[in-house]
């Protein structure tokens, strides 16, 4: 099972999702990639597209994960929440500036409140989590419902992973993999994304 690229990804995601109103939802795609899944999700569902930047900073233990909502996550051997991105230093200051600077690109402007909106949550893959886990915390401190957690393929271990979640979210996949393969495995076409085609379909996804 391959897909042609991202687009193709999002559009067959989108085919998984169950028939029901989604009045009231938003897609936030994670950029780069999860933008342009999303985008396809968005348009099918008929519900706006929101696109969350996350940056990440290796450290000498660990990780540091930064998002344009002003939260950040440091992954080390225990995971610990920092509800105020403007209190960092140094490198993770700057990288509070460039998710920001970013979001406010891809978004045409400030993102929105999302507060009291349900929301599907989108990535192009997954890894080992820690990306859709820094963007759900933020989410979840900005009193958003991030009800469902959506990936063209996933890992055997995700939906045991997604389904404990707190509080609970929902899994939408195309596939669960056999493999814990990379995520470009599953793709013809897997460029890095650029800051054009992110912008583009986010306009795309909210017509």
């Amino acid at each position: 099972m391959f897909f042609k690229d991202r687009a193709e990804a999002g559009a067959k995601l989108a085919e998984r999702f169950p028939q029901q109103d989604y009045a009231g939802w938003s897609v936030v795609g994670i950029a780069r990639g999860g933008a342009v899944v999303g985008a396809q999700v968005a348009k099918v569902l008929g519900i706006p597209l929101h696109v969350l930047v996350v940056e990440k900073l290796a450290l000498r233990r660990g990780s540091l994960h930064v998002t344009s909502l002003g939260t950040a996550m440091v992954l080390g051997r225990r995971v610990r929440f920092i509800p105020d991105a403007s209190t960092l230093k140094g490198s993770g200051s700057a990288a509070y500036a460039t998710a920001r600077t970013r979001s406010n690109s891809y978004n045409g402007g400030q993102l929105p409140s999302l507060a009291s909106q349900r929301i599907i949550l989108v990535d192009d893959g997954i890894v080992n989590g820690a990306t859709f886990a820094a963007a759900r915390m933020s989410l979840l401190s900005r009193r958003a419902l991030p009800e469902i957690a959506a990936f063209p393929v996933v890992p055997p271990w995700v939906p045991a992973w997604i389904g404990s979640q707190d509080p609970p979210c929902k899994l939408v996949t195309w596939r669960v993999s056999t493999i814990a393969a990379p995520t470009g495995m599953f793709y013809f076409s897997f460029p890095d994304v650029v800051e054009e085609e992110i912008t583009t379909s986010r306009l795309a996804g909210a017509s």
